[in-house]
């Protein structure tokens, strides 16, 4: 019986994996260094995570480009991440 249990299991743990990496959101990273940003472009998705690393030794913050000021992270501290 435990040996059967324990078959079911290690044959469920693959797909069981891939079942919460599809449900995770997915995280981009975007670096902020001196006066620019890496990657210069990204795209994201509706609910998608913003992971900002200030990597610089000054603070900075990130703000969206047009009118509506639909995102902002406020500023960030050098080496801290938002």
């Amino acid at each position: 019986m435990f040996l059967s249990v324990g078959l079911l299991l290690a044959a469920a743990q693959p797909v069981l994996a891939q079942t919460l990496a599809a449900s995770e959101p997915k995280l981009t990273t975007v670096e902020m260094r001196s006066l620019t940003f890496l990657p210069k472009s990204v795209t994201i998705e509706p609910g998608q995570a913003v992971l900002w690393k200030n990597v610089s030794y000054t603070d900075h913050s990130a703000t969206s480009s047009d009118d509506t000021k639909a995102w902002d992270t406020t500023m960030i501290p050098a080496k801290a991440s938002s």
